[in-house]
């Protein structure tokens, strides 16, 4: 390419740069920026490359995330706060063993040591924006995109990565900073927020009766419902005093007389699957938006109380 060729393109780059006001400055996930300065006080642990305790997030390799100094953070001011208490977060992902490792082996004993003195925010990692949000605080601190993986917890200064880091280091952590005066939660990305929740831990304070059950009625080839499954089989194990009964409708006559026997209780025609039951709730169907609701709704009757959705009705086969 000629001088005057070369220079008519370069002018022409910039002409578009200036007219659609393209920011050069994107940061992709795969080739991020380091930028300690942020927040050089934040200590991670490094060594967390055995991959028999961290989830990878690969399926995110290619989101395309704001510069990390144009990214709002807050402490996220909706959150209860306890005085002088511990208040950290973790970021979780659907089908991780490892997250739910943490959910059934470490979060109830510390949240049983420590009662009010501990609180736990959970994010989970189950949209372009909760990702992208982690990323772009991971870059803050230094960790490279390769680092980020689930479950990652965040107390203070101190970043655990992995559920053996979690197991091994969280108790120590709590301890200091409660002897500190405790600790905020730390300040993430505004973005994320939707994806909050405040980790509940699991009380079944039915006063001896059976635990609360799950209803879950799906059928065999639906696609909503084996997305829904796993979900509901992650709620059981991050509250272990709660109970899936998941009845097939398509094939199972008996299920499908229940189902209606449930729907009438509730007052609702037994139309779809999957259908899911806690309590005096149901939900139609099902997407990734209702899983806050639904954890919700399971954590309130656990500290709660609330009724069987199928007290009543025949049993039937659950499979």
């Amino acid at each position: 390419m000629g001088k005057r060729n070369y220079a008519n393109f370069v002018l022409a780059l910039l002409v578009i740069v200036g007219l659609f006001g393209i920011d050069l400055n994107i940061v992709y996930a795969n080739n991020f920026r380091s930028i300690s300065s942020v927040n050089p006080g934040l200590m991670s642990e490094r060594n967390f490359q055995n991959s028999d305790e961290v989830c990878s997030l690969e399926d995110a390799n290619c989101i395309e995330v704001e510069e990390v100094d144009r990214v709002a953070y807050d402490t996220n001011p909706d959150l209860p706060r306890n005085p002088g208490a511990v208040h950290l977060t973790m970021f979780w992902m659907q089908a991780c063993p490892h997250c739910e490792e943490v959910f059934r082996d470490v979060l109830p004993d510390l949240s049983a040591q420590f009662g009010d003195k501990l609180a736990v925010q959970l994010i989970e990692l189950s949209d372009i924006a909760a990702i992208d949000g982690l990323y772009a605080y991971a870059a803050s601190i230094g960790l490279n995109p390769n680092e980020v993986t689930a479950p990652f917890l965040i107390i203070g200064e101190k970043v655990l990565i992995g559920a053996d880091q979690i197991r091994h280091n969280l108790r120590n952590e709590i301890e200091k900073y409660l002897d500190a005066g405790g600790v905020d939660y730390p300040q993430l990305p505004v973005e994320i927020r939707q994806n909050s929740t405040v980790y509940q831990a699991p009380q079944n304070q039915n006063n001896g009766d059976a635990p609360v059950r799950i209803i879950f009625f799906w059928g065999d080839g639906c696609p909503h419902c084996a997305e829904a499954k796993p979900f509901l089989e992650a709620l059981i194990n991050k509250y272990p005093s709660a109970e899936l009964r998941a009845y097939e409708i398509y094939n199972n006559e008996a299920n499908r007389d229940l189902f209606s026997q449930v729907a009438k209780a509730h007052g609702f025609e037994p139309r779809y699957v999957p259908t899911i039951l806690i309590g005096e709730h149901y939900w139609e169907g099902y997407n990734r938006v209702l899983n806050t609701e639904i954890e919700s709704a399971l954590a309130d009757c656990l500290n709660n109380g609330c009724p069987d959705s199928a007290k009543g009705c025949k049993p039937a086969r659950h499979k």
